[in-house]
């Protein structure tokens, strides 16, 4: 896995219930997402790569592309991708 857009993550949430839309609305704690999987890690085909949990007022979750979220590259190498690229002083 070689990134994962953290803002498609948190609009993500947001469609599921998760924070609060105005000052002083009610917080849902069952709504969230789990990453199973960190940038770097290697990812197997039809392994889960995160957990969509829903409110128990949202029957059906919200449509997502795992593409938009999740970005995979296929290193034919089997070298993990670096975390840190460099430094900046």
């Amino acid at each position: 896995m070689t990134g994962i857009d953290a803002l498609a993550v948190a609009r993500l949430c947001h469609k599921l219930g998760c924070g609060r839309t105005t000052p002083g609305s009610s917080i849902k704690y069952e709504p969230g997402v789990v990453l199973l999987k960190q940038v770097g890690e290697k990812v197997d085909k039809d392994e889960p790569l995160m957990e969509i949990h829903l409110a128990n007022d949202n029957p059906a979750p919200p449509e997502v592309s795992i593409e938009t979220i999740i970005t995979i590259a296929d290193d034919s190498n089997g070298n993990p991708v670096p975390l840190i690229i460099k430094l900046v002083d």
